[in-house]
């Protein structure tokens, strides 16, 4: 097979055979961004993605992070890259709070309300509210397990007064 390459300078060299283009590849006279024709389809790749001679490319440096310059004007706020990065995530974790204890409570307390009359939504309210729960309380969040107790105890409620409860006064 035969090709054409075109140089850094735009001109278009060839044609040369396989064993030809691979010597310029190593002789760097072909670098990955040349375009390569082949002169029996037509077609046109940028070397590095020709199969013949990508392999022949010396590998990409890889950036290190410590040579990322920050933006204009973020060169005071806190980078991914710095060694705290782990015990700055745990931070802003732990400063949730109750809030899955709250979002529980709440949960379950619409679990009661609405079971009453409605005892399909009781069970998509209560199982989210155990779902949340047990979640707060594996997660060992501040109020976890009374939160999964709360919402199991008020689904079950919701549940007794909707299907067992309410019949009986109907």
């Amino acid at each position: 097979m035969q090709y054409f390459v075109t140089g850094t300078d735009g001109n278009e060299y060839g044609p040369v055979d396989l064993s030809t283009l691979q010597e310029w590849v190593k002789d760097n006279r072909v670098v990955p961004s040349s375009k390569i024709r082949n002169v029996s389809n037509g077609m046109v790749l940028q070397a590095s993605t020709m199969p013949e001679v990508s392999h022949l490319f010396p590998p990409a440096p890889v950036p290190s992070l410590g040579a990322v310059a920050p933006m204009a004007g973020y060169e005071n706020r806190p980078s991914y890259a710095q060694q705290d990065m782990t015990a700055q995530m745990m931070r802003n974790y732990s400063d949730q709070g109750l809030k899955p204890f709250w979002i529980t409570i709440g949960l379950s307390v619409a679990t009661l309300v609405v079971g009453v009359t409605i005892g399909f939504l009781a069970i998509l309210l209560g199982s989210y509210a155990i779902q949340m729960g047990w979640k707060a309380k594996e997660e060992s969040q501040q109020g976890g397990l009374a939160a999964f107790i709360i919402a199991i105890v008020c689904t079950v409620i919701a549940l007794v007064v909707r299907f067992v409860v309410g019949p009986i006064f109907r």
